[in-house]
């Protein structure tokens, strides 16, 4: 939550493209404040798409208007890795809290807010 709360204070756009059922995301989303963090979240069980469909990242940059290249997709699957990495998004293999960091480190020393 650290990471990301950085990034949001930085001035990134946050999205969430998650498999939950809609029913449990719904039943869960008001018990975590960093939910409201997100510009946009794309629950799984809501639009019937699931990663590593490649439908469910075209559906999540048709939402918030931007190019796959714009884009850093961070995830601990390297099935939804690689579905990412051949639509042109940027990504990060998540396989710890420590290497996250250093790998975001760059975009975490932006000094403006990012567009």
């Amino acid at each position: 939550m650290e990471i990301l709360r950085e990034l949001k204070d930085v001035g990134y756009p946050l999205y969430a493209l998650s498999n939950w059922p809609a029913e449990k995301y719904h039943q869960v989303r008001h018990k975590f404040p960093f939910f409201d963090w997100f510009d946009d979240i794309v629950i799984s069980g809501e639009v019937r798409l699931a990663k590593p469909d490649a439908r469910i990242f075209e559906l999540l940059l048709t939402r918030i208007g931007r190019q796959a290249g714009e884009c850093l997709f961070i995830d601990d699957s390297p099935k939804n890795i690689a579905v990412a990495q051949s639509l042109g998004f940027q990504t990060i293999h998540f396989q710890s809290p420590e290497q996250l960091r250093q790998e975001l480190e760059p975009y975490l020393k932006v000094n403006r807010t990012v567009e």
